[in-house]
């Protein structure tokens, strides 16, 4: 008998079982929204009126969501940007694979990446393909990147460190929150007596190099428009309640809460692996100070909550999705720490599959549910297609068969709708003037938009009849022609709904 074979042979069978469990998160997760929701969210809908465009950069985040957004919209099809967020997940899991695989036996590994479905950041809330999600990858490759780059002889690692770099200036055009991970590792590079050698080599030059080659272009760009995008950031930090002690008090709890929840189930998955942790089981120490693995691990982990934590302290407003992409070290660094080993596999199939169920029925409860419920269309079932069909009728009808509509001007979630929905036409997509602002969308202005002309539209707001536009608007472009309100009406899982908007036409300036 070989037994080196039949070694490799049980080494293979935790891959194949991971390359399983990967492909079916895929396929499960992109499948469930195609079939129960009927338009994309808003997030997506946000980015793929970005993207169109092809900047450096946005007003609210860096470049990346709307780029890569842009390449996943394939006619009008929602799927690929379905899926396209579960890609996302898919390389970050990958990632803690690969890292776990290098200090944990093969099943313990596994284990150690699948018990990342216990988070619902992976699962429930990846839905949305925004700035959050759009970090995953980027995160887990870079995770992956510098752990294998210190732990490699020297010069040996220059790959890694070339890869690092990659996935850092990637992850920054992602969303500036980024940097905390990068800035983890320098940490762990100063702080670490182990790791302090790497800076003689070039290893760190070089990932610092390819990272500013990578973000250079949009920090040029931001320069140039007076740094919209990080006045938006800064933005949304500022804390809205009064009480200074109060809300910070406040948001380190509900943060704090939010994190705890988030990593509760997890904890629940490498438990029914493996019992309890190494050192209540083993006889050892409960605490014992970290190896060089373990700093890295921490630092990578934990640094980027610290920070946070200090954030909220000093009065910033955190979200609770800004940790997100810090679990996925967190968690494996977590099962590190444990000593995880698979001791109890048929409970660990037994918990796990009885989570996954949880997790599916959850999300139909939510996505069928939903509208019975509340009694109005979320953001998912909204008649996106059936409005960009009628204005699109209304248009052709208006200014000729086959001229293509070349601006959608308007709030965010209407105008963003009717420009990822309407029919194919001569020249793509159209622009979207976002909020009707040339800083929201710093491709347009009122000028060109008067020269293009377009269509506007609007939802009902308090106050205002939906036969009439913002005032402002018919005072910046006088030529608008209101066009009767559209009526849409829909039906999502056996009731009916009734959708309303108001729409005009903006003819093209005579040249």
């Amino acid at each position: 008998m070989d037994i080196s074979a039949n070694s490799r042979r049980k080494a293979g069978a935790p891959a194949r079982a991971f390359g399983i469990f990967v492909t079916l998160h895929v396929l499960v997760w992109t499948l469930l929204p195609v079939l129960l929701t009927y338009n994309l969210p808003l997030d997506t809908i946000e980015a793929l009126s970005w993207g169109r465009e092809w900047a450096a950069g946005y007003a609210k985040h860096p470049p990346m969501s709307g780029w890569l957004a842009e390449l996943f919209r394939w006619g009008t099809a929602d799927w690929p940007l379905l899926l396209l967020p579960q890609l996302a997940v898919g390389v970050a899991f990958w990632a803690v694979w690969e890292m776990m695989g290098d200090v944990l036996s093969p099943p313990a590994a596994l284990v150690a990446a699948m018990a990342l479905e216990g988070v619902h950041y992976y699962n429930l809330t990846s839905l949305e393909f925004n700035a959050n999600v759009v970090q995953y990858p980027f995160w887990g490759l870079g995770a992956l990147a510098f752990w294998r780059a210190v732990r490699c002889t020297k010069g040996a690692g220059l790959g890694w460190w070339a890869l690092l770099g990659l996935a850092c200036g990637g992850g920054l055009l992602g969303k500036y929150s980024f940097l905390l991970l990068p800035a983890s590792m320098v940490l762990a590079l100063v702080a670490v007596p182990a790791l302090r050698s790497q800076w003689r080599g070039a290893g760190p030059w070089l990932a610092l190099a390819i990272a500013a080659a990578v973000f250079a272009p949009h920090l040029l760009w931001a320069q140039a428009h007076d740094f919209p995008t990080l006045r938006y950031a800064t933005g949304r930090g500022e804390s809205t309640i009064a009480n200074p002690v109060l809300s910070r008090l406040e948001v380190l709890l509900s943060f704090s809460a939010a994190q705890l929840a988030a990593l509760a189930p997890m904890l629940v998955l490498l438990w029914a692996a493996g019992g309890r942790p190494r050192s209540a089981t083993d006889g050892g120490r409960l605490w014992r100070r970290p190896g060089r693995d373990g700093w890295v691990l921490l630092a990578m982990g934990g640094g980027p909550l610290a920070v946070y934590l200090v954030a909220g302290v000093v009065g910033v407003r955190l979200h609770d999705m800004w940790g997100s992409p810090v679990l996925l070290v967190a968690g494996p660094a977590l099962a590190m720490a444990w000593g995880l080993q698979l001791r109890h596999p048929k409970r660990f199939a037994r918990v796990f599959g009885g989570w996954a169920l949880i997790l599916v029925a959850l999300y139909g409860a939510l996505a069928i549910g939903g509208p019975w419920l509340r009694g109005n269309l979320s953001r998912i079932h909204y008649p996106g297609r059936e409005l960009a069909a009628a204005i699109s009728q209304g248009w052709q009808q208006a200014r000729g068969a086959g001229v293509p509509v070349p601006i959608v001007a308007g709030d965010m979630w209407a105008a963003g709708n009717v420009a990822a929905y309407l029919p194919p036409q001569a020249g793509g997509r159209p622009s979207v003037y976002i909020q009707v602002d040339p800083v929201a969308a710093q491709w347009l202005d009122d000028a060109k938009t008067r020269a293009r002309g377009g269509v506007f539209v609007w939802e009902a707001a308090p106050g205002r009849a939906l036969e009439t536009p913002p005032a402002d608007w018919l005072v910046r472009f006088p030529a608008l022609q209101v066009q009767p309100p559209l009526t849409l009406d829909v039906r999502r899982f056996g009731r009916d709904f009734t959708v309303r908007a108001g729409w005009a036409i903006l003819p093209p300036a005579p040249p």
